[in-house]
């Protein structure tokens, strides 16, 4: 399928430092910061959580964040998919689909262990958005002209983060309603993860 390639470029592209400018086909790069308010070190655009969850926690299994309710929900017809040790730090992936019968989707959930969820603030081939997810500080992200993906990066602990990538297959694939699809899967998997591990 199309996404895979972009699934990822998006975990490798992650492994890059922050101060990258090249372009990984299918997702933006971390831009060179250049005022204080750019990730670097403990500076961030987003607030703290509103409690602290390692995401560690998840990271054996990271496809245990959705629920097969929350999964029927997008009539995923596939089997969730682990992705194993694509970046340096062992960092899995899980990879959940619908394939069979159109409209065609995907959805990656992705537990980043040190990156925090504004990495990709300030991406010049991106649009960036700050949002809210589930209560906690999040990041919206899609790349420029392109309308199948977007990805949501919601910040569960400091220079931690749970990303989430909807893509949708249809051709004529409407930004927007990718993106609120991505918010509403990541505002699944957050919610589960507080219900499994959080205070």
């Amino acid at each position: 399928m199309r996404n895979r390639p972009t699934v990822l470029a998006l975990v490798l592209a992650t492994t890059l430092l922050a101060g990258c400018a090249t372009e990984i086909s299918g997702h933006p790069t971390p831009s060179t910061p250049t005022n204080p308010t750019s990730p670097s070190g403990t500076d961030s655009v987003l607030p703290p959580p509103p409690q602290e969850i390692d995401i560690n926690q998840v990271n054996e299994d990271p496809c245990v964040l959705l629920t097969p309710e929350q999964q029927a929900e997008y009539e995923f017809d596939v089997d969730p998919e682990i992705t194993h040790d694509f970046i340096q730090d062992g960092t899995r992936s899980c990879y959940f689909a619908k394939i069979q019968e159109n409209p065609a989707h995907s959805v990656v959930v992705i537990p980043l262990p040190t990156e925090p969820a504004d990495l990709f603030w300030g991406s010049p081939n991106g649009v960036q958005e700050i949002i809210e997810i589930a209560g906690f500080p999040a990041m919206q992200n899609h790349l420029t002209g392109d309308s199948a993906g977007c990805f949501v990066y919601v910040s569960t602990a400091q220079d931690q983060s749970l990303a989430i990538q909807f893509n949708d297959d249809d051709m004529d694939s409407n930004i927007e309603a990718v993106c609120e699809n991505a918010r509403r899967v990541a505002t699944m998997a957050t919610e589960t993860l507080v219900a499994l591990h959080g205070s």
